[in-house]
């Protein structure tokens, strides 16, 4: 008897662990906060360059709860970038909730993309403050032989989202086109 609970004791501390790695892998870097109004966490990060911003935006598509990303400086971005995409029903099934991007009078400078490729229905939501999107060069598919893919800086195609609002938000000497 006390073998068959020293293993069920075991099997329990395993799952624990491994469920806490998983956690604490999906949410590398965020900080739990309160729940949102719509019943989802919410997590949040603080961002100073370009490595950390587009690892909070590329989370968006399966973050699996609310996100506010809060940008602490200008941030210049150099090569490529890749869009983020808030998916409500997420690849993974872990739909994204609501996006909030605080950029607190801060830029970014440079974009090759979008910021947000697509905002795509559940529960999710874009909320952007405060930013100042600056020489940004945004190109998608001039002759649409990419489909109806959408064309913006701050997001290219939005659709059946809860929300989408922008505040004091800026584009200054950039190139959109598409």
């Amino acid at each position: 008897m006390k073998k068959l609970l020293a293993m069920a004791l075991a099997l329990v501390m395993c799952l624990g662990v491994t469920t806490m790695a998983w956690a604490e892998e999906k949410y590398d870097g965020f900080t739990k906060g309160e729940t949102g109004t719509n019943g989802m966490d919410t997590y949040s990060i603080d961002v100073t360059d370009q490595a950390g911003l587009q690892k909070a935006i590329t989370a968006t598509d399966s973050f699996g709860a609310n996100m506010v990303i809060n940008i602490k400086n200008d941030i210049t971005i150099t090569g490529e970038w890749t869009p983020g995409y808030l998916n409500g029903y997420g690849t993974n099934g872990a739909g994204t909730g609501v996006v909030t991007v605080n950029g607190n009078g801060y830029k970014i400078v440079g974009l090759s993309s979008m910021l947000f490729s697509s905002v795509w229905a559940g529960k999710c939501g874009l909320i952007v403050n405060d930013l100042t999107l600056e020489n940004a060069n945004v190109e998608v598919a001039k002759d649409d032989s990419d489909g109806p893919t959408g064309v913006g800086a701050f997001v290219g195609f939005a659709q059946a989202a809860t929300e989408i609002t922008f505040n004091n938000c800026h584009l200054v000497k950039s190139h959109v086109e598409g």
